[in-house]
């Protein structure tokens, strides 16, 4: 099974997206995510989600900077910010699996649409569950080993290009001026 999850600074999943085979690619399941598609009604003025490399670029999604220009000055310290910020959505997967074992090899039958349909439900009871878990501070069991997804060979479209420049250097600028930015 594919599965994206996106989650806030405090771990809580805050989107799933799932219905997709292991063989689905990332960036087909990010495709069919309703944020994706319908950007202004889940994020407001000035939000975004940090993306990994795999994902497709967008005016809400910020990635960082790949193959030649990630050795730029600039970019290189963008990735490394971004990267520092992003971990949590890295380690979530890893409490998941963490927690529910059984979500690292999920061995129910699948042979019809209702198998299917459980499979769905039994990774949305453990998003639930886990959402559950972090509002009463329950004690974070050691992360399972996260599986790191090959990079995306798409272009980051134009726009998006514009927009992650920007962000990039109001991002920087915030870090700076609050102590956050570390070389």
């Amino acid at each position: 099974m594919n599965v994206l999850v996106v989650c806030d600074w405090e771990g809580m999943i805050t989107n799933l997206v799932q219905g997709f085979t292991g063989a689905a690619p990332d960036t087909v399941v990010q495709a069919a995510a309703p944020w994706l598609r319908s950007p202004r009604r889940y994020f407001s003025l000035r939000e975004y989600l940090l993306g990994d490399k795999g994902m497709l670029a967008s005016v809400y999604v910020l990635l960082p900077h790949k193959g030649p220009s990630a050795a730029e000055t600039d970019n290189k310290n963008f990735n490394y910010q971004h990267a520092r910020r992003r971990i949590i959505a890295e380690q979530v997967i890893g409490l998941l699996k963490g927690r529910w074992s059984s979500l690292r090899e999920l061995r129910l039958p699948y042979r019809t649409s209702r198998d299917y349909n459980t499979i769905m439900d039994w990774v949305a009871a453990c998003v639930v569950l886990h959402n559950i878990c972090i509002a009463l501070r329950d004690p974070i069991p050691e992360p399972a080993p996260v599986e790191r997804p090959v990079d995306s060979l798409l272009p980051v479209e134009r726009p998006a290009a514009l927009a992650r420049a920007q962000v990039q250097q109001d991002m920087l600028r915030f870090m700076l001026l609050n102590g956050l930015y570390h070389r």
